[in-house]
């Protein structure tokens, strides 16, 4: 399984974005892996169609696309606390990273920083 940063999802779906083709491009090469996304993560992502009254139909969508929302954990705000003191990270993307260090899973991100402290902390990331 791959954890999606919204920066990638964002990218598919708009076409006029900077990242579209690679993101269609990892979409492409890492389906097999399957995908999820933390609910924080999801939420970033359907803001837009929240505000046309249409997040529902847009959750339904990424969901027959194959991505999923990551099961909260019981111990995750402490783990979203010591990422966020350790890495200096906004809280969205500790919740990605969170969500690949408790999976054992690769990240895809088009976020430098969020890139690079992934690395730092041993988590694959496939969107370089």
């Amino acid at each position: 399984m791959i954890v999606l940063d919204a920066s990638v999802v964002i990218a598919l779906l708009d076409k006029s974005d900077l990242h579209h083709d690679r993101s269609l491009q990892l979409f492409d090469e890492n389906a097999p892996e399957g995908f999820f996304m933390h609910s924080l993560t999801m939420a970033e992502v359907l803001v837009v169609a929240a505000r046309n009254g249409s997040a529902n139909a847009r959750f339904a969508q990424l969901s027959t696309a194959g991505i999923s929302v990551a099961p909260q954990l019981d111990d995750e705000p402490v783990a979203l606390a010591e990422l966020r003191a350790s890495t200096g990270l906004r809280l969205p993307d500790c919740c990605v990273l969170v969500a690949a260090l408790h999976s054992g899973s690769a990240v895809a991100t088009f976020d430098e920083r969020l890139a690079r402290e992934a690395a730092r902390v041993g988590v694959l990331v496939v969107s370089r």
